[in-house]
């Protein structure tokens, strides 16, 4: 018979199985009449010509069963009856169904809510068409031997690198900006960016409505034309199916819309792109306006870094290979450059771009879940053996009957996947609802955070590890039950002294295991926990007490130069200060944080340094009353006054005194510098030395130099204000103010202090909180398997106990005896947890701040606490052995 055949007969046989029984039985009819005839035309009497075909033919219900294994479709038949089976003897124990399931639905859930971000986030960070092939190219510059942290690209370097490469496809070029948008009745601040034409193509985009730039549009004096996002066309235009073609005010100026992209484009912010946070590049982008590169941009050079660059591979070329190609254009671009430094390019794959750090930590939250999980089926898997340990007498009756010891196992493992479909439907529910509450509490700056939910690949993960844990928690406890001899156990209703001691040394082990796991869980928790904490108080700096911070951006086209934008200033300030209730008011261009800022060289005229050894510093512009408003101590001198117009003096970091200046008085130094748009170097009287501000919380602080801001006032600032009461209750008010200076002036936001510090660490909280969650989990559930054991044995060793009393021993020697045995459990399982975690907690390097790995505070903690969760977990089935009655104990023998 041709295997075709045979697929079509074993399909029949599942899916027409009451057909081909009839037929079966129509045969074997046919053969046993056709032997009976015979036996009748050999002369013999009915009844005996019937009983001898039967003897002949054989019995039909074995012949039929042989019929069936050779269709090899009874196991479905067998599964069905086991299935039936497990269902019944789960539902006599439905306290123990009930406690199995919902602790399979705790660890499964888990899993599945974490997989769920891991996938959004992780595994389909590009919805674009081939995303592995997708680069973000960024610069590095190299001043003698050392190369200086990877920056954006030079637009000028970008032209060349798009005309001499030949490892790609294509290349875009993109500049965040923020804009204002003039509607009919009112002014909005939008975010977008000046593109390259090629953007979209090499994103393989199409718009929804029109159409992409045109590479002619990529020239100055071509590019007033906007491609809107469907959010922004949704929010501000009405989805106005006519928009294309229509003249929209960007800045004042006439835009004319040729495109709307469709409802599902997602595109980075840009910082996720870059790196690492800076301001200005921290929001999503709405619109995309052509590059339009100014003649002052597009000669190469090193400097001016401001663009984020995105290539596509040529299909063939390695990364290798791209690298070698574009590096040799800069090296060609930093030898035609006067300033003598080096340049090197950096390739990054754009998901590792856009994804950043928060790899990492959702690595760790999934191996967290992982770790939880077995923690659950040791748990479960105990619990079972603990339960399976009463059926020694069913198991051997069956095995006695002739049952083999697959069959056993076919069983066991009915059960436990009966128990861990009903945790998984139960998990994946939970995780449903959790992940809202996730995706509620997660910071604003995860990536692809919409992407988040429970889709069909959650789906098929939640059912692979159910089936997994079903098969992991079950096999374990048939196994060592399948092998208990027939003939011991129907001997007694016990089992028997050998099987006891093998079945107590599993349940050790098993509570040993979920203390080693819930070590290695706590360990990691309290490193992020302690990260966490050194992280707020590398920032108690600030003075978070009755501050708002509001940005604001005036109109491009009212305050085109900085002397109209200095008298613009001028007036909010002094509005703003004369409102009831206002202590201090003062503007920045960047607020702490924020993320970096446009910075250049530090320079002394007293202490000068060759061009390529000066350190960069971050320029903050701010008013003199900036410093009181934002809590920023003065430790030297003195700060900006209202006399100091005209003068040229600036402020300086103390990181800037003490690392530049090593230790001498900066107070009376010159500071050399060039304004933008100046070309001649002039020197700043250096008045004052401030503490230091971070412009990320858990990095070190910049070096950062303060000028006043009618020095160079710029184009879009925050207000702070410290109020003498709750500073909520005071925006209404100022909002009412900076209208009355300027109406058109846009109040894209407006935060309290406390609110910016909590959004800037609220990445590392979130991860902190899950792992603490995962953590109190794994303990809860490690003192239940304790506390399971240590009842178990006082169960097991009850006869024992009552054998002790009765010889004289007292209540604190069985208290003794019992709390030791659980003691050593934990103490095993703990030393082998601390050493797991020594060596996997190197893997968290990269996420932990100010502490280390094998921090000894958090390995102590841990131990304490595990030794305090296995002293409760023992005393209380101890103090239930105290009180066995010896003549009741030994009755029972």
């Amino acid at each position: 018979m041709r295997w075709t055949d045979k697929f079509r007969l074993r399909l029949r046989s599942l899916f027409r199985r009451a057909e081909i029984e009839r037929e079966l039985d129509s045969e074997l009819r046919f053969h046993l009449e056709r032997q009976i005839q015979e036996n009748l035309a050999a002369g013999m009497p009915p009844d005996e010509a019937h009983y001898a075909a039967l003897r002949t033919v054989g019995g039909l219900a074995h012949i039929k069963d042989e019929c069936r294994d050779v269709r090899r479709t009874n196991w479905v038949e067998s599964f069905a009856r086991d299935t039936r089976y497990a269902l019944r003897v789960l539902r006599k124990s439905p306290g123990f169904t009930v406690t199995t399931v919902l602790t399979l639905a705790l660890g499964i859930g888990a899993n599945a809510g974490i997989f769920s971000m891991v996938n959004g986030i992780l595994l389909r960070a590009l919805p674009y068409d081939r995303p592995d092939e997708l680069y973000v190219l960024r610069e590095a510059v190299q001043v003698g031997n050392q190369i200086n942290p990877s920056l954006p690209v030079n637009a000028g370097n970008f032209l060349q690198w798009r005309r001499e490469c030949r490892a790609f496809s294509d290349m875009a070029a993109l500049e965040p900006s923020t804009d204002n948008l003039n509607l009919a009745t009112e002014t909005v601040q939008v975010h977008g960016g000046r593109a390259s034409a090629s953007l979209l193509s090499i994103l393989g985009v199409q718009p929804q409505l029109g159409r992409g730039f045109l590479p002619e549009e990529d020239e100055t004096g071509r590019d007033k034309v906007v491609i809107l996002t469907n959010q922004l066309w949704r929010a501000w235009f009405d989805s106005d199916p006519q928009i294309i073609g229509k003249r929209i005010a960007l800045n004042g100026y006439a835009h004319v819309v040729v495109g709307v992209l469709p409802a599902g484009f997602y595109f980075p912010k840009p910082d996720q792109l870059y790196g690492q946070a800076i301001a200005g590049w921290t929001s999503p982008i709405q619109y995309f306006r052509p590059l339009g590169l100014q003649p002052w941009e597009i000669k190469p050079r090193v400097g001016n870094f401001n663009f984020t660059v995105i290539a596509r591979l040529k299909p063939g070329v390695s990364r290798r290979q791209a690298f070698t190609d574009i590096d040799s254009v800069e090296s060609r671009i930093a030898k035609a450059d006067a300033s003598g430094a080096g340049l090197h390019a950096e390739l990054w794959p754009m998901k590792t771009a856009v994804v950043g750090p928060a790899q990492d930590g959702l690595w760790v939250l999934m191996a967290g879940a992982g770790v939880l999980l077995l923690i659950v089926c040791v748990n479960v898997a105990s619990l079972l053996l603990a339960r399976n340990t009463g059926r020694a007498h069913e198991i051997a009756v069956r095995t006695a009957l002739g049952a083999s010891r697959s069959d056993l196992l076919r069983q066991f493992l009915s059960e436990g996947l009966l128990l861990a479909t009903g945790g998984g439907a139960l998990g994946v529910l939970a995780a449903v609802e959790g992940l809202r509450a996730i995706i509620h509490s997660a910071p604003v700056n995860l990536p692809r955070l919409e992407s988040i939910h429970v889709d069909t690949q959650v789906l098929l993960f939640s059912i692979a590890i159910s089936l997994a844990a079903g098969m992991l928690f079950s096999v374990l406890p048939g196994l060592g039950l399948s092998r208990t001899q027939p003939v011991d156990s129907l001997k007694s209703a016990a089992p028997t002294a050998s099987a006891a001691l093998k079945t107590a040394r599993l349940h050790d082990a098993m509570a040993g295991s979920e203390i080693a796991l819930c070590a290695m869980l706590l360990i990691a928790a309290l490193l992020l926990a302690r990260s966490l904490g050194r992280v707020l108080k590398a920032n108690e700096w600030l003075e978070v007490q009755n501050v708002l911070a509001v940005d604001l951006v005036p109109p491009p086209d009212h305050y085109q130069d900085s002397p109209q934008r200095q008298r613009l200033y001028q007036a909010l300030l002094e509005a703003v200060t004369a409102l009831p209730g206002v202590r201090a008011a003062g503007l920045i261009n960047a607020l702490p944080l924020q993320g970096e800022q446009w910075g250049d060289d530090v320079n002394f005229q007293e202490a000068p340094r060759p061009v390529l050894e000066r350190p960069i510093a971050n320029f903050r512009l701010t008013s003199p009353d900036y410093f009181r408003a934002i809590g920023l101590p003065l430790t030297q001198g003195r700060l900006f006054a209202q006399a100091d117009h005209g003068k040229d003096v600036i402020v300086i970091s103390e990181g800037i005194a003490k690392k530049v200046l090593r230790g001498r008085n900066p107070i009376g130094m010159h500071f050399l510098w060039t304004r933008p748009n100046e070309g001649k170097e002039r020197a700043y009287d250096v008045i004052g030395v401030v503490g230091e501000a971070r412009s990320v919380p858990d990095r070190e602080p910049p070096f950062t130099v303060y000028l006043p801001y009618w020095q160079w006032s710029p184009s879009e600032v925050s207000l702070v204000v410290r109020t003498a009461g709750d500073p909520r209750t005071a925006a209404s008010d100022l909002r009412k103010t900076i209208r009355r200076v300027d109406i058109q002036i846009a109040i894209p936001r407006e935060e309290t202090l406390r609110e910016i510090l909590s959004a800037a660490v609220a990445p590392r909280r979130f991860l902190t909180w899950l792992g603490v969650l995962f953590a109190v989990s794994a303990t809860v559930l490690a003192a239940l398997g304790l506390y399971g054991v240590i009842s178990l044995s006082v169960t097991r060793r009850r006869h024992e106990i009552g054998i002790r009393m009765a010889l004289g021993a007292n209540v604190s020697d069985v208290l003794r005896m019992v709390i030791i045995k659980g003691m050593k459990v934990a103490v095993t399982g703990l030393v082998l947890g601390l050493a797991c975690a020594y060596a996997l907690t190197r893997l968290m390097a990269s996420i932990l701040y100010g502490v280390r790995p094998t921090d000894p505070a958090a390995f102590g903690t841990v131990c304490v606490i595990l030794a305090a969760v296995a002293l409760l977990g023992s005393y209380v089935p101890a103090r239930r052995a105290t009180k066995v009655d010896p003549m009741v104990a030994l009755r029972y023998e």
